[in-house]
């Protein structure tokens, strides 16, 4: 499953629902304009898009938390420690045989989906910090569950801010970590 389209696909939702809402205002106070509402009814109607916006907003709050447990679960699922995951490679790391960035980057591309070797491979990159090993190593699962913390955040800004440049830019997918796009 992919945890980011499915955060973006409820935050899209909601933001869809709030301008239905938005547009039933803005119809609303051309009513009352053109005086073809009493204002009691108007109130009446104001009041019930305000108490639709509020649950609107507690329901999105709570699907987003959801969805950031249910990812941290997958990645802690996918994080498991299993011997079946060590690979001979492991050898390598393991003697510390010096590397440049293309041999890094090349172990890091045939262990991607592998959670231990992985791990691995930053482990030694961190005790290698002087041999230039920047390759685009995929997130281990810390970077993980931060990267897609961070995003959940951002999402809640989002419904919070409907209309803001931030809502925006997330519904471009602006600045979106890759490691927020792992599927498990």
């Amino acid at each position: 499953m992919n945890y980011k389209n499915r955060l973006y696909q409820v935050v899209e939702n909601y933001i869809a629902k709030v301008g239905e809402i938005d547009a039933a205002e803005k119809n609303l106070r051309e009513q009352e304009q053109r005086e073809t509402i009493s204002r009691v009814h108007a109130d009446e109607h104001r009041a019930e898009y305000q108490k639709q916006r509020s649950e609107s907003y507690q329901a999105v709050l709570t699907e987003i938390k959801q969805i950031s447990a249910d990812h941290a679960a997958a990645v802690d699922t996918w994080n498991a420690m299993d011997g079946e995951k060590l690979h001979p490679d492991a050898e390598i790391l393991k003697l510390d045989i010096p590397m440049n960035q293309t041999q890094f980057q090349q172990l890091c591309e045939k262990h991607k989906d592998n959670s231990l070797m992985l791990s691995l491979l930053c482990q030694y990159a961190d005790r290698h910090r002087s041999e230039a090993l920047y390759a685009d190593r995929p997130a281990d699962a810390n970077a993980r569950k931060r990267d897609f913390d961070g995003y959940a955040s951002r999402a809640i800004g989002v419904c919070r801010e409907p209309n803001s440049i931030a809502a925006a830019m997330f519904l471009e997918n602006s600045g979106v970590p890759a490691s927020c796009s792992y599927d498990y």
